[in-house]
């Protein structure tokens, strides 16, 4: 059952400062709550208010301003996940994930799917050529990404993906990077621990599980070693130097290592930013 934001039991939504609307909406982002999104976007709506800038999202739209067209990159377990869910809930954009994709691709049996599906199946890495048709097809011909723009996580990940998306005449506004040392990278994995019930991932020195019965499922994900994320990063430093280069003129990065409701307040300035001068 939905949660109604306006029903009494929400009330005290209305009576936060700009940081405790940040905090809260960063605690929601993360939890499984069935209207997060929701919730979230009454939040950041919240917060934005009390700033006296313009709120994000479809409403502020004026009916002539483009939608908003966002890549956000980062190492295995920067963050990204966390900041997608504000960013979603303040401005309405579509969140796209190669896996999600892929996962819809599949279930839907479609041709590009079926392809896919095959790859998957014998573990071995689906090529470029496929990943890349997979969002061309989704970003061109949705029309809900037409209307409310799109935010690409985690792709492009290679500068062939990045070359191939200018050349659909796909031009983000904005190249959002979160940069972590590596071994931050490597203690946030190796210590990461998620419910198999739930879904809900906790870390076991920073966020450990609740005693008891919910500590003793949690689980350990098989590639959450440290020679495993060892190898993920190496691909991924190889990558993004030259992904960064191609967006130079509208990457912003930020230090992924700050407590995150400091980096989302900074995230979402700079997606405010971009919004103002497109004119939402």
């Amino acid at each position: 059952m939905l949660t109604d934001v306006r029903s009494p039991a929400c009330s005290w939504m209305f009576n936060l400062s700009c940081a405790q609307a940040y905090l809260a909406a960063y605690i929601l982002a993360q939890s499984s709550h069935p209207d997060r999104e929701a919730l979230c976007a009454n939040l950041m709506e919240q917060a934005g208010v009390e700033e006296g800038g313009a709120v994000g999202g479809i409403s502020g739209r004026n009916g002539q301003a483009e939608p908003l067209r966002i890549i956000i990159a980062g190492a295995p377990c920067s963050g990204k996940g966390t900041q997608c869910e504000l960013i979603k809930a303040k401005f309405d954009v579509v969140h796209l994930s190669t896996g999600d994709l892929l996962r819809a691709e599949v279930a839907a049996r479609s041709p590009l799917g079926q392809q896919a599906e095959k790859y998957m199946a014998s573990g071995r890495l689906i090529p470029d050529d496929l990943i890349i048709s997979m969002v061309k097809e989704r970003v061109t011909t949705d029309p809900e990404i037409a209307r409310r723009g799109w935010m690409l996580d985690g792709f492009p990940r290679t500068e062939v993906q990045a070359r191939a998306l200018e050349e659909a005449g796909l031009h983000p506004d904005i190249f959002l990077l979160l940069d972590v040392p590596d071994e931050v990278v490597i203690s946030r994995v190796t210590g990461r621990r998620t419910d198999p019930v739930t879904g809900v991932s906790y870390h076991v020195v920073h966020d450990p599980p609740p005693a008891g019965e919910i500590a003793a499922r949690c689980v350990q994900r098989a590639d959450d070693t440290e020679a495993k994320i060892a190898t993920r990063l190496h691909a991924f430093h190889e990558a993004i130097h030259s992904i960064s280069e191609q967006y130079a003129p509208i990457k912003v990065e930020f230090d992924g290592n700050v407590p995150k409701a400091k980096l989302s307040k900074q995230i979402l300035a700079a997606l405010e930013d971009v919004a103002q001068r497109k004119g939402h």
